[in-house]
């Protein structure tokens, strides 16, 4: 359970997936090319795309897949529940683990699995990721979606990356 949260938690971090896409994706949707790996998700309004995965979520993704095989535990879900077999968490359990994540970190208010999108967001825009790029990378419909966490950035431009919570 420990290793399926971190690696719940870390996906969500460092992708921008929505939590839709999170509950949905399947170990056989972890890919690799040459270069990278990547999983393909189908997002808002049944659209594609790849999102890159960084070398320790794709070591956490093989890591977790070995250890359900050595307890034999079967699902083809990454985000599988333990209640019902072969079927992955619901919203709400993804909420509360990441509730109870944050929390854990800091004793903030309650935040949604969201947050860990706005972070990821907020974050390649902050290291200086073109605003057209950052909306193809996390499938926003309108550039003034992505926009939106520029101006919420800019009002916080005196926080340095260095304050940013993760690396």
């Amino acid at each position: 359970m420990e290793l399926r949260n971190e690696t719940i938690g870390y996906l969500l971090l460092t992708t921008g997936m929505r939590a839709a896409e999170l509950l949905s994706i399947k170990f056989t949707d972890v890919k690799r090319n040459q270069q990278t790996s990547y999983v393909e998700v189908k997002g808002k309004r049944d659209k594609w795309r790849c999102i890159p995965l960084t070398e320790k979520a794709t070591h956490l993704v093989n890591r977790l897949q070995t250890l359900m095989m050595i307890e034999e535990v079967s699902s083809p879900f990454i985000a599988f529940s333990t209640k019902k077999a072969n079927k992955a968490i619901t919203y709400e359990a993804l909420r509360l683990m990441t509730h109870q994540a944050v929390d854990h970190v800091a004793n903030e208010e309650k935040t949604p699995p969201h947050w860990f999108r706005r972070a990821y967001i907020t974050k390649l825009l902050a290291n200086g990721n073109s605003l057209i790029g950052v909306m193809q990378l996390v499938g926003h419909e309108s550039i003034n979606t992505t926009n939106g966490y520029l101006q919420s950035l800019d009002r916080l431009s005196n926080v340095s990356n260095a304050d940013l919570p993760f690396e």
